[in-house]
């Protein structure tokens, strides 16, 4: 997953030269809520990889080992790893705005 993101990476910055475009807050509003999407979908595909390889039983076992109410994979799931998942989203997203002068430059292409 991470040599695709880097490869996605390398080719927007390349199109970057290309292609004219500019990068406003409300461009960053917008690519913060699908990030945060990606992050849900990468954490569900995940998780089904991790099923596919262990009984529920256990999976479900570990989450009782810190919370015995934790007795669903969904509850686990809501109890556990949304609040972090959420939390990751919003610190990435408020970094974003909170760098974006100071990386605008670099970002936007110069004007002739």
């Amino acid at each position: 997953l991470a040599a695709g993101l880097s490869e996605i990476f390398q080719g927007m910055t390349s199109a970057k030269l290309y292609l004219p475009f500019s990068v406003d807050p409300k461009m960053l509003l917008v690519a913060a809520v699908i990030g945060i999407v990606w992050v849900f979908l990468s954490a569900y595909g995940v998780g089904m990889r991790i099923i596919k390889k262990m009984p529920m039983e256990a999976i479900i076992g570990m989450y009782q080992a810190l919370l015995p109410a934790a007795n669903t994979l969904i509850k686990a799931l809501l109890i556990f790893n949304l609040p972090f998942t959420v939390c990751k989203g919003i610190i990435v997203s408020v970094l974003c705005f909170l760098l974006y002068k100071k990386l605008s430059p670099i970002i936007k292409p110069k004007s002739k």
